[in-house]
């Protein structure tokens, strides 16, 4: 499955760099400038760093892993991940311990006393600080800035590093995982499961990771910070830490809650991811049913499930920050009231070094701290979701847990027989007291040609996959003597080359390919492939038809070397003459000396195997050749009797080979049409307003910007307030001011009135706080629901072609990913972005009063930011929609392997799968660090530049230092100090905001994919009686598949009139499949088809669809409930539905499982088989009891048994009604009342059978002369005897 879409040889900047570049990060420059040439594309990234590396850190992970289960083991205890993650990256993380304690304990708590020193200066009459001094004290504040921009932006990209790795190696751990776990686990476990673990848990450790160090960074300088305060302010500064500390048990307890509701917010997402994935894959049965409606529904109702909790998180969360905005001013006010009922004197030194190391605490124990604990209680969470995944059962062939199956990989002389198993039983389920295979016994000589027939759900599949070791014996045991190779019933195909998907896990060896390529009867089809077999056939081979996926699947098989090959029922999808080819040339002639087991339902190539071994309720019924069954007096044995009188009456024909798919004829899946296309430049304004739009009206956002406005206002006033306060205490104390100009001074209150004044202001603050993130988060989550509503009904009501040409882990990437990016960062980044924005405009204003000359730096400052942030966002946004890019093939990789699970085990292609899985991350790995390493940049020159700004504020003060105050000096250097994180913060919130915003327009982008037509219209409604006669007529009908491309219907003409049963044949690509969309309109066409008089592109989709009813080749069942799976509308009763299922003889099958009607199908309808899937899809059409049924190839993939009952309920059941049927077997449509024969889009005959059979030059008669002349015969034979019954009822008449 390699694409070499993560193939680079791009020399990684970062490997070579010298340590001055890695210091200063100069290594992103290259990839800035580039960013600034072009707008960057997927080969424009760099080789992926050896650390980062998949494999390696899959493997690391992995081997302690399996450590960790082995001592579990012996201790009798459950294996810890978490302890696992820790002995794997530990020690990296705790090399950076030392780095960050000098930063956030040394220089972050010395820069309060610096400025505390500083300020003293300014204390009126003070003599003991010389100015000297105070410039030391200036330069000390200064370069604790300075140490802590080199330190934390260098390890906050250390620790996302290892954040980044413990997310690349648990990735790789599940995918390992996945590609072994059980059958009987698969069927209980969904896709979406996995993907959400992929996608949204494993995103939690770079979440984490970036802010981890502050669990233990927050206690210590909490310990360290209560010393300071108490030298400061004594047991007044004390009681403010305390209260402070009183909020960390109630934000815990909030984490604690969030976490909870998180784990339930996680399952209903696996659940709408799930129902997301099955209505991608079965989309156009939900077309062709019209049933978009019940499944809308579905998605809508998991949505509110899901956003219920998503909502109340939000608010938790808004709740959870708010507390940031007034935390420092509440500990100041108790302390200060503290200070003064112990009759304390207060100074602007007290006031501003307490006001620093509150702002400390505040950022990182009430901020960062709380939001770490709530992060990692939501990864403990994930973590314990990702160890119950690697918990789960394995198939593990290589320590089978059956001690009585022995495998041989050699074959020897000894091994006279390749597959021996002695008294097997086995089942799906273990608590199950049924087997789906009991008393099983066979021998099964070496070289030998083995046919297994059996009716539907007889265990004929069963088999094979307990020879694959898929399934354990329960009881009995089992022998295998050789390498083993499989081709499934249903093909694998996956997205990539022709060659690709034949050669998979194995070298191209030119000679054997080109043997395999004829023995498959595959020249002729590669010839016609655009690029032959180095065409892309696009995910689920989309661009293929089905007998060329079939040949594929099968050439994939015997390309691989080995000693026993299991078919499952290889030739149900070819024409007659093709499965006679394969069966002479590939089975009977490549595979000669080989043990071949085959499952078939075309008997008539039993009387050519070695021995035939006839299965019935999960058990061997009889063995032995075909005439010693045709001998027997078994009833079975009617049907192999029928088969040699008839000769090849009941092979399995294709007029066509199998259901083409709707690209018949065409392959257009190219490679660049499979490629994801991104937007360029910077996100458009129209998605900002998209979103905005989706949430709240104008007016509403102009009261949360009018909140943000108020709410800043108050908090920049309260800072003032606190510089004035200080002044005014100063002079009351040193008793500077006169009698008079006390009066005249209006800030002239009371210690009592400063107080109680800023206790007022603590409390507005709080409450604008509370008040506007509610409101907030309500238009964030509506924005979030709306996007999700639109997206999914745009989708639902997308052209096939959309989900022809976009792969399913595409279109699923949006769902996952992206969605949870909208529900859960967006909010967050954005209330950061505009609360950041407003308190660095608070800072300006507030600075500007007191030095009206620092506005010259402040601007020459924010002109610099605005330039770096320009230099940043371009390459920011590209390598972000890059690194969304990237991840899409992850989720495709994914759902392609679970798909062809079984194949890929058996063909031992797990390593194969695991490195092209570890390229494909590693490709989204180097684009994330990209991404990651040029933010931080940004950071990084961001901080320095404010260092600079910081340096000359301060300087100003001692400078100019008669006209200031204490008062005044603290508060512009604490508002400046603030701005080393904030500027950059805000700055890279704003640009991230920008970054997230990707994924709303990566969903808006769904909104405008192309759509159907109106699925219902309000010009013509047809009676609810329509159609009443079933007539169908074609008039001068075009359809094309893409616009720009050719037709590939043409000018298509014929009438057919009511209660005719017509068969639709043709060789392959001729056009059948896509006269089946013409009339479901699932392509565009023109001209008219009308069914009884009315136009059908007059007419809704649904007023149309619904009223034809259709058995698809493929059947497809969705998981839920039998009764949702027949009757999502909940039109029909309980008699109803039995008796459509006692029509095709599944009402006792159905009766004897526990809930009945209520019984659960899972994923794909997996606990059922093939043939039990047809007969329910044939139990929706009896229900619907339209007027006009089409049968596309129904019957492709079942027993002879199940065919004659599907054809007997046919007849049956739809005597009245119009029938249209794609040829499978001639046999079945030789009694048709017309016969439309198809070639090359065009109408080549269209007639009775018998008449079209004395046209000796006729495309048909020339299809029943390949059949062979016994064949021929019958079928002719058949033709005749219906035209003449046909011509007697006429004249009767």
């Amino acid at each position: 499955m390699d694409l070499g879409l993560h193939e680079s040889d791009k020399p990684n900047p970062r490997e070579n760099a010298n340590i001055f570049s890695i210091l200063t990060l100069w290594y992103t420059l290259p990839t800035f400038l580039l960013g600034r040439k072009k707008s960057l594309e997927i080969s424009d990234v760099y080789k992926t760093l050896p650390s980062h590396q998949s494999k390696q850190l899959g493997d690391r992970l992995e081997h302690a892993w399996k450590i960790e289960e082995a001592n579990s083991l012996k201790s009798k205890r459950q294996p810890s991940l978490s302890r696992v993650f820790f002995k794997t990256f530990g020690l990296e993380y705790a090399t950076l311990m030392l780095p960050t304690a000098v930063s956030e304990l040394i220089a972050r708590l010395l820069q309060p006393l610096m400025l505390g020193e500083l300020i003293s200066y300014y204390t009126p009459g003070q003599t003991s600080i010389t100015k000297s001094e105070a410039y030391c004290f200036a330069a000390g504040v200064v370069a604790c800035s300075l140490v802590q921009v080199f330190i934390v932006s260098l390890s906050a990209l250390a620790y996302s590093q290892i954040g980044m790795k413990m997310r690349i190696a648990t990735c790789s751990l599940i995918y390992r995982k996945t590609l072994k776990l059980r059958k009987s686990t698969l069927r209980e476990m969904t896709v979406g499961h996995v993907v959400n673990l992929l996608s949204n848990d494993v995103s939690r450790f770079d979440f984490v990771m970036a802010i981890s160090h502050f669990l233990w960074v927050g206690p210590l300088q909490t310990v360290i910070v209560i010393y300071f305060v108490y030298q400061e302010a004594g047991v007044s500064a004390i009681i403010g830490v305390v209260v402070l500390l009183l909020f960390l048990p109630l934000q815990f307890i909030m984490a604690k809650v969030i976490a909870k509701l998180r784990l339930q917010s996680a399952k209903r997402t696996d659940e709408r991811v799930r129902v997301m994935n099955e209505i991608i894959s079965g989309i156009q049965v939900i077309k062709m049913y019209s049933w978009e409606k019940p499944f809308s529904q579905l998605v809508s109702s998991l949505r509110k499930s899901e956003i219920k909790f998503v909502r109340t998180i939000s608010y938790m969360q808004g709740g959870f920050l708010s507390f940031f905005l007034y935390a420092s001013p509440l500990c100041l006010f108790v302390s200060m009231l503290s200070y003064t009922l112990f009759d304390e004197h207060i100074t602007a030194k007290k006031l501003f070094v307490l006001t620093s190391f509150f702002n400390i605490l505040r950022i990182n124990m009430c901020n960062i701290f709380t939001q770490a604990t709530a992060r990692v209680a939501e990864l403990s969470i994930s973590i314990k979701r990702i160890r119950n995944f690697l918990m789960y059962d394995e198939c593990n062939k290589n320590k089978d847990t059956n001690k009585n199956t022995k495998v041989s990989k050699s074959v020897s002389e000894h091994c006279i027989n390749s597959i021996s198993i002695t008294n097997g039983m086995a089942k799906w389920i273990e608590s199950s007291a049924d087997y789906s295979l009991k008393n099983l016994n066979m021998k099964v000589k070496r070289g030998t040609t083995i046919g297994v027939i059996g009716p539907v759900g007889s265990g004929k599949s069963t088999l094979l996959q307990v020879i694959l070791r898929e399934l354990h014996l329960v009881e009995g045991s089992m022998e295998l003597c050789g390498v083993v190779s499989y081709a499934s019933q249903e093909p694998w195909i996956f997205n990539g080359t022709v060659r690709q998907n034949i050669t998979f896990n194995k070298p191209y060896w030119e000679l054997r390919y080109k043997n395999v390529v004829n023995k498959c009867c595959l020249n002729s089809d590669l010839l016609s492939l655009p690029n032959g077999d180095m065409t892309t056939v696009g995910e689920r081979g989309v661009s293929l038809s089905g007998g060329q996926r079939a040949r594929v699947n099968l050439a994939r098989t015997i390309y691989q070397e080995a000693d026993i090959y299991l078919l499952d029922d290889p030739l149900s999808a070819v024409d007659t003459h093709v499965a006679k080819e394969l069966f002479d040339e590939c089975i009977k002639g490549f595979l000669s000396e080989k043990t071949v087991i085959l499952v078939t339902h075309q008997l008539h190539f039993l009387k050519e195997v070695d021995s035939i071994i006839l299965f019935e309720n999960g058990s061997v019924k009889a063995e032995g050749t075909f005439h010693q069954l045709q001998r027997s007096g078994l009833d079975f044995a009617k049907l192999l009797k029928v088969e040699e009188k008839n000769a090849e009456k009941l092979s399995k024909e294709k007029g066509s080979e199998e259901k083409s798919s709707s690209f018949e004829d065409l392959y257009q899946i190219k490679s660049n049409g499979n490629e994801e296309q991104k937007s360029e430049g910077s996100v458009s304004k129209d998605v900002y307003k998209s979103y905005i739009k989706a949430g709240a009206n104008w007016f509403v956002i102009l009261l949360v910007f009018l909140l943000f406005l108020i709410l800043q206002a108050a908090i920049s006033f309260g800072e003032v307030f606190v510089s004035i306060w200080a002044t005014e205490e100063e002079k009351r104390f040193n008793s500077t001011v006169t009698l008079g100009e006390s009066e005249r001074d209006i800030w002239n209150f009371s210690t009592e009135a400063y107080l109680y004044s800023y206790g007022g202001i603590i409390v507005l603050i709080a409450t604008l706080t509370i008040s506007r993130n509610l409101v907030f988060h309500t238009i964030c989550m509506r924005s979030s629901v709306t996007l999700h509503y639109n997206m999914f009904n745009s989708i639902i009501r997308g052209t096939m072609r959309f989900f022809n040409t976009n792969p399913s882990g595409r279109i699923l990437n949006r769902f996952s990913k992206d969605i949870g990016a909208v529900d859960d960062m967006l909010p967050i980044t954005t209330l950061d972005s505009f609360q950041y924005s407003f308190m660095l405009l608070g800072i300006v204003v507030v600075v500007a009063s007191v030095n009206p000359w620092l506005l010259i730096p402040t601007a020459v400052i924010f002109i610099l930011f605005y330039f770096l942030r320009n230099f940043y966002l371009g390459t920011s946004r590209n390598v972000k929609r890059l690194e969304g890019i990237a991840r899409s093939p992850v989720f495709g990789h994914l759902n392609a392997s679970l798909q062809g699970l079984t194949t890929i085990r058996a063909l031992r292609a797990e390593s194969t799968l695991v490195h092209e899985f570890d390229g494909l991350q590693d490709l989204h790995s180097e684009t994330y660090f990209l991404f990651m390493s040029s933010s931080q940049a940004f950071a990084y020159y961001l901080d320095l530049s404010c260092t600079i700004y910081i340096c000359l504020v301060t300087f100003s003060c001692v400078l100019v230092d008669s006209s200031m105050t204490g008062g005044n000096v603290g508060l512009v250097i604490t508002q400046s100090l603030g701005l080393i994180g904030l500027f950059q913060w805000a700055t890279r919130q704003s640009a991230e905001v920008e970054n997230q915003m990707t994924s709303v327009e990566r969903v808006l982008e769904y909104q405008k994919i192309e759509h159907e037509r109106s699925l219902e219209t309000e010009n013509i409604i047809p009676p609810d009686s329509w159609p009443q006669y079933g007539e169908v007529k074609f008039v001068n009908v075009f359809l094309k598949y893409f616009p720009n491309d050719p037709p590939i219907l043409k000018n298509l003409t014929f009438s057919i009139s009511s209660l005719e049963k017509v068969g639709i044949v043709g060789r392959t690509g001729a056009g059948k499949s896509s006269l089946i969309n013409a009339l479901f309109q699932l392509s565009d066409t023109s001209g008219s088809i009308l069914i009884d008089g009315i136009d059908i592109k007059k007419i809704g989709l649904v007023d149309l669809r619904s009223k034809i009813s259709i058995i698809p080749q493929e059947p497809v069942l969705f998981s839920g409930t039998i009764r949702k799976n027949l009757d999502p509308f909940n039109e029909y009763g309980d008699d109803a539905l039995w008796s459509a299922l006692e029509d095709v003889e599944l009402k006792n099958l159905i009766r004897e499982l526990n809930l009945g009607l209520n019984s659960i199908i899972h994923d794909g309808g997996s606990n059922l088989s093939v043939g039990q899937r047809q007969l329910i899809c044939l139990a929706r059409a009896i229900l619907r009891n339209n007027k006009l049924l089409v049968l596309d190839e129904a019957t492709a993939n079942v027993d002879p048994q199940t065919d004659a009952l599907i054809q007997k309920t046919i007849r049956n059941q739809f005597a009245q009604c119009t029938v249209l049927t794609i040829a499978h077997r001639l046999n079945t449509i030789m009694d048709s009342d017309q016969i439309l024969v198809m070639e090359a889009g065009s109408l080549a005959e269209f007639g009775h059978p018998y008449i079209l059979l004395q046209n000796t030059n006729g495309v048909f008669y020339g299809m029943v002369l390949q059949t062979g002349a016994a064949m021929a015969h019958n079928l002719t034979e058949i033709a005749r005897q219906n035209y003449n019954n046909a011509l007697g009822i006429k004249r009767g008449s």
